[in-house]
């Protein structure tokens, strides 16, 4: 911007300067020199700092007005200005003055009694409000975390159920987090955002980032920047622990009354989202410590002003980042990617080990890929890394537009997803991160108090629709949640709003009444497909016979999809095996095939099927099989040996 004029009061000698100018004193005369960048001039042998910009001030011999400068040089002899960290902190003028609250180079640190946040220094609440404020941030942080883990868990009882994919819960919330997480990163960006927008950003960071760095935590605790960086990273092996230990405790108490829990596989499961949900912070974090900045020839750490870089102390701790960037940022995820391979070239993907272990990581997209996590990952690193190892703001934003725009290219190019809805969520994430950019680069270009106002209502507007959509899909699958869970022979968790009011205010009046929760209804016929828009455009048979559960053996007579009144097959039970509690199984479709070296015909289609490897005596074999086939089997412990 143009350069601002110094009050006229510290003016010596005007000479013939333009108010664009300082003077230099060479007797008898005053020669004239452009202002510097980020310099405040009036014409005189005076200059001062424009508003964000900072430089050393050396201290003065005399009041202005009666100080005679040396030959060849202005008034303050340091010509050179620095953009400062937070525009807010420098209020310029010819001391560098510093806003309320800041001090130091660059008006960086915070002074005794303020707390320190992303964008400014404000003044500390008192001792118990900011221990309860932090309290609040710890339970979120806590609730969002369980949550997550919670829907990934919950998620792995629709391994194998109609349409399990529509109903990923763990998917539409990772999606979800991708969106506040790429938010949070646009806050690295050092655009003019007014403050309404700064808290915003902020708040999607103190959530979705983790971030230590607020007022009420900076009051209490006095944390360095390399205590910060610690916690960081020590904070994904106490979150394991943690649930580690609570699965613990709850595997033995159900282990007391003789309960199954898959201990092992529920730590994998936890041990999987947390650190693919912690990303974003630690690479953040490892990347903050190679960031430094250049003042007068010594460089210093940004987040840490008075750090000298390159020094034996720095040093060390940049091979320490360096270590857990190689653990957190490559070697693991090229474990995650080299294990799915192989899951996939073994066929083993949709098996129920892998889908309630590492299923957080594929789970939801197309089959063929199963690895677009991976370009998720690599779309937080090149974000993080725009706004690390760039300074200049515009530079930041330009750059990580282009980046947008290539990423969702790639989305509608590869449509990653199983069902088309959930691309566009992601799509609709990804536009809405680029308008956020998009108009934050008008902010530098405004000036009128009701232009400002509109664009911060716009972009309020647009990312507060794109928030009610994500809440809205998310109570949708909620629902049909907990439709699956209260109602029997509901797996598909068909129903409607009025239907689960309908079971939960039934269940409440029956505990309040009777003192006891009656057995779940019974789906009514009205039950409904539920809101279209979410359910997709495929037309489903009501006709059809029930889905058989993949885990059921159909010769144990333990399936759960049992037609009680189909006609009795017992013609078809294998010789040998007596007539006991005959299960009638509905069959997928199989073929028939005659196996010529044992003289027997086998039932089955491909590798997937539940009857493969079981056959009959030639002359006892069904002729002909379908997805109507019926037979009846013994729940006898006698079992063909083909089995």
């Amino acid at each position: 911007g143009a350069p601002a004029v110094l009050n006229d009061s510290f003016t010596i000698a005007q000479g013939d300067c333009a108010t664009t100018q300082f003077a230099f004193y060479l007797e008898p005369h005053l020669i004239c020199h452009s202002c510097p960048y980020g310099a405040a001039c009036n014409g005189s042998i005076f200059i001062g700092s424009q508003p964000g910009f900072w430089r050393r001030v050396p201290p003065y011999a005399a009041p202005p007005n009666t100080f005679i400068p040396r030959p060849g040089e202005p008034f303050n002899n340091e010509t050179v200005f620095y953009s400062c960290l937070r525009e807010v902190a420098c209020l310029g003028g010819l001391d560098s003055t510093c806003a309320e609250g800041h001090t130091g180079a660059l008006c960086a640190r915070c002074q005794e009694g303020y707390g320190e946040d992303a964008y400014d220094c404000l003044s500390c609440y008192s001792m118990g409000s900011s221990i309860a404020l932090v309290l609040v941030w710890a339970i979120s942080v806590a609730g969002v975390l369980t949550f997550l883990c919670v829907a990934s868990l919950s998620d792995n009882r629709l391994f194998g159920k109609p349409e399990a994919g529509k109903r990923y819960i763990s998917v539409v919330l990772k999606i979800l987090m991708n969106h506040c997480q790429l938010m949070a990163m646009v806050g690295l960006y050092g655009l003019p955002w007014p403050q309404s927008v700064r808290n915003f950003l902020f708040a999607a960071s103190v959530v979705s980032m983790i971030d230590l760095k607020f007022r009420s935590m900076s009051c209490l605790f006095a944390f360095t920047f390399f205590t910060r960086f610690l916690g960081y990273m020590a904070f994904p092996m106490i979150v394991i622990l943690l649930t580690s230990a609570a699965f613990v405790v709850a595997f033995l108490a159900k282990k007391a009354y003789g309960e199954r829990n898959q201990l092992k596989e529920k730590i994998l499961a936890v041990t999987v989202v947390t650190i693919v949900i912690l990303y974003p912070t630690l690479l953040k974090q490892i990347g903050m410590i190679f960031n430094c900045v250049n003042l007068y020839g010594t460089y210093y750490l940004e987040e840490e002003i008075t750090t000298e870089c390159y020094t034996t102390t720095h040093n060390r701790w940049m091979l320490t980042a360096l270590g857990f960037g190689l653990f957190y940022g490559v070697l693991l995820p090229t474990i995650a990617l080299l294990h799915l391979c192989r899951l996939s070239f073994d066929s083993l993907l949709q098996t129920r080990i892998p889908h309630h272990t590492v299923g957080f990581l594929y789970r939801g997209y197309r089959a063929k890929l199963f690895w677009w996590d991976l370009v998720l990952h690599i779309r937080r690193i090149v974000f993080i890394v725009l706004g690390v190892a760039f300074t200049e703001p515009i530079t930041q934003t330009y750059l990580a537009m282009w980046a947008i725009s290539v990423m969702l290219l790639l989305n509608i190019f590869f449509v990653p997803f199983q069902y088309r809805f959930q691309t566009r969520l992601d799509n609709v994430s990804l536009v809405v991160v680029f308008t956020t950019l998009n108009l934050g680069l008008f902010y530098d270009e405004v000036t009128s108090p009701a232009s400002i106002f509109g664009l911060t209502f716009l972009l309020f507007v647009i990312n507060a629709l794109v928030l009610l959509l994500y809440i809205t899909y998310l109570l949708y699958l909620m629902k049909s949640l907990l439709l699956s869970i209260l109602i029997p022979d509901n797996e598909a968790g068909l129903g409607t709003l009025r239907d689960l009011w309908d079971v939960l205010y039934g269940m409440v009046r029956s505990r309040l009444i009777h003192g006891r929760v009656p057995s779940p209804p019974h789906p009514s016929p009205r039950f409904t497909r539920g809101l279209s828009i979410f359910r997709g455009n495929e037309d489903e048979d009501e006709d059809a016979p029930p889905a058989m559960d993949p885990f059921a053996n159909p010769l144990s007579g333990r399936g759960r999809r049992v037609d009680k009144d189909a006609p009795d097959y017992d013609a078809f039970a294998p010789s040998g095996v007596p007539a006991f509690d005959a299960r009638k199984v509905v069959l997928p479709p199989v073929a028939l095939e005659k196996d010529g070296s044992a003289g027997q015909i086998q039932v089955g289609s491909d590798d997937n099927s539940a009857m493969q490897g079981f056959v009959f005596p030639e002359d006892e074999c069904p002729t002909s099989a379908d997805a109507n086939s019926e037979i009846a089997f013994e729940d006898g412990e006698d079992r063909p040996s083909q089995l």
